[in-house]
């Protein structure tokens, strides 16, 4: 059998989320023959299936390695010392390729010091729409000067990934990168995750400005 009339013939009869695996399958030996040819890398067999794994996980979602005590938390908490938190929210619209970042900078009083608004183009999904709202977070605690910040946000993965100090290969790596990177000129940077509630009040401040 041909191979596409082998891949047609597996897609018209198997499960989604036998599809899925195949699919994500063949993009990661895809990959692999690519970084073998022009970067030299050599990936193993049990390597390639590790990746499918745990990209196929990535997809899922992270629910069960969240804390179920986060997820239950409805209001909004106020950094502590001298930190300033500052949350981030990301609206995309998938049809123009267009996202809209929401960033707002409080003090441990849950006083508003600054709420912003930007404009992205360009954006390929609702992931990079969040990954692109975390760096805009951070160019703004930069410009304003801050030492010591909480970088807050409703994307599990986005967080979960700057959480995390291996390197991420991710859709949204770069994303990923540019924040730590970004992360590293305060003295002190924590990236924290919280609900979707708890996240409202974001929505709501800067529908107010």
């Amino acid at each position: 059998m041909e191979f596409r009339d082998w891949l047609k013939f597996i897609f018209e009869s198997s499960s989604i989320d036998t599809c899925r695996v195949i699919t994500c399958a063949l993009w990661a030996i895809w990959t692999c023959r690519n970084k073998f040819i022009h970067e030299g890398v050599v990936q193993t067999g049990a390597q390639i299936a590790s990746f499918v794994k745990n990209f196929l996980q990535e997809l899922d979602g992270f629910e069960r390695s969240i804390p179920v005590e986060r997820l239950c938390v409805a209001n909004w908490v106020a950094s502590t010392g001298r930190r300033l938190k500052i949350n981030f929210d990301a609206a995309y619209d998938k049809q123009r390729k267009e996202s809209c970042s929401g960033l707002v900078v409080r003090n441990g009083k849950a006083e508003i010091i600054c709420s912003k608004s930007v404009m992205n183009v360009n954006i390929p999904s609702a992931f990079a729409a969040e990954g692109t709202a975390c760096v805009q977070a951070l160019q703004l605690g930069v410009s304003f000067g801050l030492r010591e910040v909480e970088i807050e946000g409703d994307s599990r993965s986005v967080i979960r990934k700057l959480q995390d100090e291996k390197e991420d290969r991710f859709e949204i790596a770069g994303f990923i990168h540019e924040s730590k990177n970004l992360s590293l000129i305060f003295q002190s940077c924590i990236f924290l995750f919280t609900n979707r509630e708890a996240n409202k009040r974001l929505q709501l401040n800067l529908s107010e400005n």
